[in-house]
């Protein structure tokens, strides 16, 4: 009876724990060299100009979000801030990145990874074009594709 009380504990354990993990894949391996708005804090910093490559509309959990792709000059520099303007279902934004001023890094292009979440899924729904740093991209919704 022990036994059996035992078997069937351990099954209901791993199927609680096989449910947990197979079903959900991890945001950052969904998308490589995710960053954060990282602030400086006291550290003296210069801002720096941020390149993009790609930018569409994805699938948080059951919200929509923006998915950035570009690259930082340098291993060396941090997302500092996002500048936003939505008016009238048009969206430009402007990622702006930061580096320490008093140190040396070597200018070796690094890509990034950006979610931004701050729209609701309304306002992308709406959204065709997005201008970000300057380039603009089309957008396909996720049920397009």
């Amino acid at each position: 009876m022990k036994a059996i009380l035992f078997t069937l504990l351990s099954l209901h354990l791993l199927m609680m724990g096989s449910g947990c993990t197979v079903n959900e894949d991890s945001i950052k391996d969904r998308y490589p060299n995710l960053v954060e708005i990282t602030a400086p804090g006291d550290l003296p910093y210069s801002e720096v100009s941020i390149g993009i490559e790609k930018a569409d509309i994805v699938t948080l959990s059951n919200d929509l979000a923006l998915h950035i792709k570009g690259y930082f000059p340098n291993p060396c520099t941090q997302l500092l801030r996002v500048e936003e303007s939505f008016n009238e279902g048009v969206l430009r934004l402007e990622l702006i990145g930061w580096q320490q001023s008093d140190i040396f890094c070597a200018q070796t292009i690094t890509p990034f990874s950006y979610l931004y979440t701050t729209l609701n899924d309304d306002q992308l729904q709406s959204l065709e074009v997005v201008t970000v740093n300057g380039e603009e991209f089309t957008l396909i919704h996720p049920e397009e594709n």
